[in-house]
């Protein structure tokens, strides 16, 4: 949708897109959520499985983009990737903190 019309070049950096602008970044994954959602409250499973690949492949798209521009946290993985859940609550809890100290929402405390 974005890349249709061209509204970013792959030879910009973050720095060159104007603020009014980065809000259609976001259209990928605003995008992948509305497919997630159709897929959970659909009955048919054919139907389903399409609307999750359709989610996939926007959430995919967006984390291109991020990984492209250079945006923090977007190097976390990719919607592919296997991940393995811990499953005692203590292992779950330094998972979550592992992860928070990632994206930079916690500091070292």
């Amino acid at each position: 949708m974005v890349e249709r019309v061209g509204m970013f070049s792959s030879n910009e950096q973050l720095e060159d897109i104007s603020t009014s602008s980065l809000k259609y970044i976001l259209l990928p994954y605003y995008a992948s959520l509305v497919h997630t959602a159709l897929g959970t409250h659909i009955q048919d499973p054919g139907t389903q499985a399409n609307a999750l690949r359709h989610a996939l492949v926007y959430l995919e798209r967006f984390t291109s983009t991020c990984t492209q521009y250079g945006i923090p946290g977007a190097a976390l993985g990719s919607a592919t990737d296997e991940v393995q859940r811990p499953t005692n609550p203590q292992a779950k809890r330094i998972a979550k903190i592992a992860a928070f100290k990632r994206c930079g929402v916690m500091g070292d405390e």
